[in-house]
């Protein structure tokens, strides 16, 4: 495992012509080809692969060898081990597949290659987070054009209720907001805590977003389960050029939350004067 780990080759070498247990888990249940797939050691991959070691596997976390190179990034161990035969639509513990943790980590190759294998790219986590999740969360653009492309379905929420576009909102990734307008996303669906997707734009201050929402005939009233309206965020947060933004909306600039709190309330008490 040692040697794995480092990437010592010849030791590594030398060990399995001795008759080494190549299949021995440590404590955590990570195995020595678990290892050269974190650390991206291909020659030693292969050399496990050609004895005959168990792949398929998992550790403690129900992490498998796949997942650690998809993870990593290292391309060329995810084709070998999708030559094998891995089983690529398996889950960890909290519900992540291969898939997710390319999208995640943005890495492009792998992504299209785990694709054109037939991946599952709706399955969800434990949490209902699909992989076309993860890629707008991070900002990803690419890898949710392309997902976008196979038909994955973009109005899915995960468990609280966020949608795709809501994560793009949040993160302030104009481009992936655009590509997901244009593709008819429905952007007035809440969250479970009534939370609209340009609230998170509101409450961020991505003016650039909220303009382009608000071309789109958003709903710029609507309000959380606590009667937080979008003027009361941009308010609250500072945001000054969303907030006359708003105001040139004809916004209901007078409407109290259900604690009573206004619009100017929430702007005297962050101390934003202006």
């Amino acid at each position: 495992m040692f040697a794995c780990y480092k990437g010592h080759t010849e030791i590594v070498k030398m060990l399995l012509d001795r008759g080494v247990d190549y299949n021995k888990f440590n404590n955590d249940g990570w195995s020595p080809v678990m290892f050269a797939c974190d650390k991206g050691l291909t020659e030693i991959v292969r050399m496990l692969l050609d004895r005959g070691v168990d792949y398929n596997k998992f550790n403690n976390d129900g992490w498998s060898t796949v997942m650690f190179a998809c993870d990593k990034g290292h391309t060329e161990i995810v084709k070998i081990l999708l030559d094998r035969r891995v089983d690529y639509n398996k889950c960890n513990n909290d519900g992540w597949s291969s898939v997710m943790f390319a999208c995640d980590k943005g890495h492009t190759e792998i992504v299209k290659i785990l694709l054109d294998r037939g991946v599952d790219y709706n399955q969800c986590s434990n949490i209902g987070w699909s992989s076309v999740m993860f890629a707008c969360d991070k900002g990803h653009t690419e890898i949710v054009g392309i997902l976008l492309d196979r038909g994955v379905d973009y109005n899915k929420c995960n468990n609280d209720g966020w949608s795709l576009v809501m994560f793009a909102y949040d993160k302030g990734h104009t481009e992936i907001v655009k590509m997901l307008l244009d593709r008819g996303v429905d952007y007035d669906k809440c969250t479970n805590d009534g939370w609209s997707p340009v609230m998170c734009a509101y409450y961020n201050g991505h003016a650039e977003i909220v303009r382009m929402v608000l071309d789109r005939g958003v709903d710029d009233n609507k309000c959380t389960n606590d009667g937080w309206s979008p003027v009361m965020f941009a308010c609250d947060k500072g945001h000054t050029e969303i907030v006359r933004m708003l105001l040139d909306k004809e916004v209901h600039y007078k409407q109290c939350s259900k604690f009573g709190w206004s619009p100017l309330m929430c702007a005297y008490d962050s101390g934003h004067k202006k």
